[in-house]
């Protein structure tokens, strides 16, 4: 498996609240040379108490910027924040501009050209 993504959500659900096991894929995933990809909730939520935003610019919803630090990570203002394996975006707005930025790291900036051409994204 090359990429976990994460979904954004409220903190009642069950997409932001990961079990004892699926913490555990998570983090060895990421101690393993793994990517990531989260937006909205989820970079604070779900990343930020594993201990992967620390020490790393990251960005998510805007009222979880708290969260963001008290995890060690460095909130960023902009839409998408692209690292070296993490992909992290704000939320509903920015959910193409993240979709297509997973699409260039993943498989290539000529299959996002393509993309974009087809879904004629200017």
């Amino acid at each position: 498996m090359d990429w976990l993504v994460f979904p954004g959500a409220d903190k009642s659900e069950a997409a932001v609240n990961l079990d004892k096991e699926l913490q555990n894929i998570v983090t060895a995933h990421w101690e393993n040379g793994g990517k990531i990809a989260a937006i909205c909730a989820a970079p604070a939520l779900v990343l930020g108490p594993l201990g992967i935003i620390s020490g790393t610019p990251a960005t998510g919803y805007p009222f979880l910027k708290d969260e963001f630090e008290k995890n060690g990570g460095t909130y960023s203002d902009d839409n998408v924040v692209i690292t070296d394996r993490l992909i992290t975006s704000k939320g509903p707005g920015t959910t193409l501009e993240f979709a297509l930025a997973v699409v260039r790291i993943a498989k290539g900036e000529e299959t996002e050209k393509a993309l974009r051409e087809g879904m004629v994204i200017m």
